[in-house]
């Protein structure tokens, strides 16, 4: 029994230190936190700078510490696991975000139910070595009476071999990367592509299609989770785009019920418009939380789908500077006409 503590013990030890000399190299920023739901206070620059070296500690103190010492290790390692699970489940089940460097730049970042399930079981883990350590068990103490030999492999194989186990997420199938373009080379032509047939409802209720709602006037649709936290810099800049781009129809587009979009989101409630089993969703290939998409009245695409606020600000001051040409263009032309 001793000796699957000591494994269990050596393995999330080992996770830990990893993960915080691999973090240390990481360069998660304040939007993919946000994405991920961290609260506001744990993204603050000097905890971001601390939290690697706090992994680095745990791991070590789970190896060099015994009695209360290592209890108090070991609960700070399981309360630890278990916040990054719940962020984790809570991020792939709202989609709110698709990467997560919880365990550093070394490993597969992408969120899937697979990574959900290497978090829970890390929880899992941590709950046991808690237990272990309360029980009075710890790695020195057992270490001293135990072969050395027969520790040194039994070790070696197994922590090993649960470590990557769980820590690495490899995907079904190789993806390749396209090789990064040349500075000078021209970007390329946006594809339009035809409006997605998909059902929505404004706060009142009526149901139309997007490419209904598109034959009206342009629409530049932004999809928001009311769980996301990278969504708020969005939704607070929205309604000054519903002011500024009155010719276009500006709306959040929500999974959500209206009754949970209105008690997070109240000021977006009356241009908001609400999907139902994500159909629109599926039919732009959102995959994370802000989303934007562009719609023109030719029943085509006029931008997006982009990701993130970063990523969404940029398509919203190109669509500000086109509607500056455009409304140049046309002022010179009644000035023309009024010449003649």
């Amino acid at each position: 029994m001793t000796t699957a503590f000591l494994i269990l013990l050596a393995a999330l030890a080992v996770v830990l230190l990893v993960s915080g000399i691999a973090k240390i190299r990481s360069t998660d920023t304040q939007e993919e936190l946000a994405a991920l739901g961290v609260p506001a206070a744990l993204r603050h620059p000097v905890f971001l700078r601390l939290h690697p070296w706090a992994e680095i500690a745990l791991g070590l103190g789970l190896l060099v510490t015994s009695g209360w010492l290592l209890a108090l290790v070991a609960a700070g390692a399981t309360a630890l696991m278990g916040l990054y699970a719940v962020l984790i489940t809570r991020a792939v089940r709202t989609g709110s975000a698709e990467r997560c460097n919880c365990f550093g730049e070394l490993f597969d970042a992408r969120l899937t139910w697979r990574s959900v399930a290497r978090n829970l079981t890390l929880v899992g883990i941590s709950l046991v070595v808690l237990a272990g350590a309360l029980a009075g068990w710890s790695a020195p103490g057992i270490v001293g009476e135990t072969p050395g030999a027969v520790l040194a492999v039994l070790a070696a194989a197994v922590v090993g071999g649960l470590t990557w186990t769980i820590v690495t997420t490899p995907s079904p199938t190789p993806e390749t990367s396209p090789a990064p373009a040349a500075e000078d080379e021209e970007e390329l032509d946006y594809v339009r592509y035809p409006i997605p047939f998909a059902w929505v409802e404004s706060a009142d209720g009526a149901r139309s299609t997007v490419r209904e709602l598109a034959q009206q006037k342009a629409r530049l649709l932004v999809f928001l989770s009311t769980g996301c936290g990278a969504c708020v810099p969005v939704a607070k800049d929205l309604p000054g785009w519903v002011e500024e781009f009155g010719m276009l129809g500006v709306h959040p587009v929500f999974f959500s019920t209206r009754e949970q979009a209105r008690e997070v989101f109240p000021e977006l409630e009356p241009f908001a418009l609400y999907e139902k089993e994500l159909e629109a969703s599926r039919a732009f290939g959102v995959k994370g939380y802000p989303t934007a998409v562009a719609l023109g009245m030719d029943g085509l695409l006029a931008g997006g789908p982009v990701v993130g606020y970063g990523a969404i600000a940029t398509m919203v001051e190109e669509m500000r500077a086109e509607l500056g040409v455009a409304a140049e263009a046309e002022a010179t032309a009644e000035l023309g006409v009024g010449a003649e």
